[in-house]
């Protein structure tokens, strides 16, 4: 080997061992068994060292001499040397924070082992510094579990801390183990909530505070909830179960009692969110689980609904979305029932944009499928309208006089033996529309086929008849047609107004009426049908007054009625008035047209089932 390699080699191995011994002389300080007590000891007797330090030292010292075990004092050092990789003694924090929860006996002995190693796994993955501990000691000492510009939470109750091995949300450790989550527990507090606008207090049996998963979890908690109205008084809601995120401060508890003056509780969902806030009172949220609950409005009404209540606004809307009923009592055994989803009840009115309409006598009805409602306390008047909305100028159905009239409006005052329909747009234009429930137009037949050919009554029927069933879903009929949804929506909903189906526009689901079946049949002259209809012109908009008590319909404004175009049979009312009485039987005085004959000024009475004409006085 020659001189100049050799020298070579002498001088990049004196480097090597020259970097070596300086990457030694820096290496960090490992705490172990042996040297742990004699590491504190020197910091106990170093100047430098703070009078609290000494303290915390001191108590470190004597609870690793009394208190632990052999593999509660490994964990412990494991956890102090991750946190001392800069060698600068890093965890004060965490020795306070650990001496504070073992000398107060703030966890049970034989949870310590586990605590350690939970905070072990977290300072490995989540990489918590000792800062971490800083934070949890000031929320353990000042009991603030968070505070922000919005809302705080706290409390005045001493807490314990466990490990839950099963928390909310899953913790893992670094081999993926669960190592559950630490949690602080509290009995018997009462958690204070303070917000821009005020404060209010959570009064609980017990409460779990997840400081690594900004969660609080509750259990039995009470809140002060005073709503007050004409309709229900509240005070105060009690929550089977509760959480708190940290994060946003919501509540939310998915059981919970609304607690009532007047009624049993209500169960149901509540909530609060400190960023709705713009009153100066809790914007609380409460919705009851059903529509299953009963109140007394008046004399006539009771209610038997869902209660929503947000902020200071009450409806009837309910987690279910099953529908609720306004109920009144009518003498005779009549009522009349309204059904929808959710009522608005708003001082001293009681609204709805979709409102079912059943005004009951025995065992028949006039119905409609969908009105605008306006109900009245004070002045005790229902007001119906049939202006807006999907099924706007769809026809009112009668059982007992068996006809679909077509009205604007329908109004009623409980107690009151008669009801008014009529006209309110363009009165002096617009008809009332008549027609018997056995009516049957080759015109409305050929309106139901759209640009493509396809005529959805019939495609409907025929599919309804393939598939034996009268229930489908809009997505059903449209694989059936090899189209698209949308493009027979439109139809659908046409037969949903003209009373042949049944439809619900959220979910597509279709229920097919009697009135489809008759139409098929009826246009391929296979079924019993008529052409019995009039109309009602009012410029008053006083098109009809319903008796209930003689249980007939007056009408006025009626120029002709016709009774079969086919035999050319018309009737033209005198004065324009008309009583229907029931299966469409007529009482009118007027003029009448029979294929040749006409007949002026009679006293007459038209009987449906036989379909004739009973002519009781005849002026010439």
């Amino acid at each position: 080997m020659s001189i100049s390699i050799y020298i070579k080699k002498l001088i990049l191995s004196l480097i090597f061992f020259s970097l070596y011994f300086s990457s030694a002389s820096q290496q960090i300080s490992i705490i172990d068994e042996n040297n742990f007590v004699s590491i504190l000891s020197k910091k106990l007797n170093s100047t430098e060292t703070t009078i609290k330090e000494k303290d915390e030292y001191q108590k470190t010292i004597s609870i690793w001499n009394d208190n632990l075990s052999n593999e509660e004092k490994r964990v412990f050092l494991s956890i102090l040397n991750t946190l001392n990789y800069k060698n600068e003694f890093n965890f004060n924090y965490f020795l306070e924070y650990f001496n504070l929860i073992v000398s107060n006996k703030l966890i049970s002995k034989n949870k310590i082992e586990s605590l350690l190693n939970y905070y072990l796994n977290s300072i490995i993955n989540r990489g918590l510094e000792d800062n971490y501990f800083k934070e949890t000691l000031n929320q353990i000492n000042q009991n603030v579990f968070i505070e922000s510009p919005s809302y705080k939470l706290y409390s005045d109750e001493k807490i314990k801390i466990d490990i839950d091995q099963a928390p909310p949300f899953e913790s893992l450790t670094y081999y993926g183990a669960s190592s559950g989550s630490v949690v602080f527990i509290l009995s018997n507090v009462s958690l204070k909530y303070v917000h821009n606008n005020g404060e209010f207090f959570v009064e609980t049996d017990e409460l779990k505070f997840y400081p690594d998963l900004n969660i609080i979890l509750g259990e039995n908690g009470k809140i002060d909830f005073s709503f007050e109205s004409v309709y229900i008084n509240t005070n105060q809601v009690i929550l089977d179960n509760f959480s708190i995120d940290l994060k946003n401060g919501k509540i939310i508890s998915n059981s919970s009692k609304l607690i009532s003056k007047d009624y049993k509780p209500i169960l149901g969902v509540f909530s609060y969110d400190p960023f709705k806030q713009d009153q100066s009172f809790p914007q609380f949220v409460f919705q009851s689980n059903s529509s299953n609950n009963e109140f007394v409005i008046n004399k006539f009404l009771k209610l038997k609904a869902g209660v929503y209540i947000d902020g200071n606004t009450l409806s009837t809307s309910s987690k279910k979305r099953d529908q609720s009923e306004l109920i009144f009592i009518l003498e005779n055994d009549k009522e009349i029932i309204l059904r929808s989803k959710s009522f608005s009840l708003i001082n001293n009115q009681i609204l709805s944009n979709n409102t079912q309409f059943s005004f009951i006598e025995e065992n028949d009805s006039l119905y409609h499928p969908s009105l605008e409602l306006k109900y009245n306390i004070n002045t005790n008047q229902i007001q119906l309208f049939n202006l807006e909305g999907s099924l706007k100028n769809t026809p009112f159905y009668s059982t007992f006089f068996e006809v679909e009239i077509i009205s604007d409006y329908l109004y009623y005052t409980p107690g009151q033996r008669i009801m008014n329909l009529g006209i309110m747009i363009a009165p002096d234009q617009r008809p009332v529309e008549v027609k018997s429930t056995k009516y049957y137009s080759d015109k409305t037949m050929n309106e139901l086929t759209d640009l493509n050919g396809i005529n959805i009554l019939k495609a409907t029927y025929n599919f309804v008849m393939k598939n034996r069933r009268l229930d489908f879903f809009i997505d059903d009929l449209s694989y059936a047609l090899k189209t698209n949804s949308d493009l027979i929506r439109g139809g659908i909903i046409d037969l949903w107004r003209d009373g042949f189906i049944l439809f619900d526009p959220l979910s597509g689901f279709v229920k097919v009426l009697p009135k489809t079946r008759h139409y098929f049949l009826s246009h391929l002259k296979r079924s019993d049908y008529d052409e019995y209809s009039f109309n009602s012109i009012s410029p008053s908009s006083k098109n009809i007054i319903y008796d209930i008590e003689l249980r007939s319909m007056f009408f006025n404004g009626v120029e002709k009625i016709t009774l079969s175009n086919k035999n050319k049979m018309e009737v033209f009312p005198r004065l324009g008035k008309v009583e229907l009485r029931k299966d469409r039987n007529l009482k009118l005085i007027g003029d009448i047209s029979v294929g040749n004959f006409d007949f002026i000024g009679v006293d007459l009475l038209f009987d449906y089932n036989s379909y004739k004409l009973d002519l009781i006085e005849i002026d010439t």
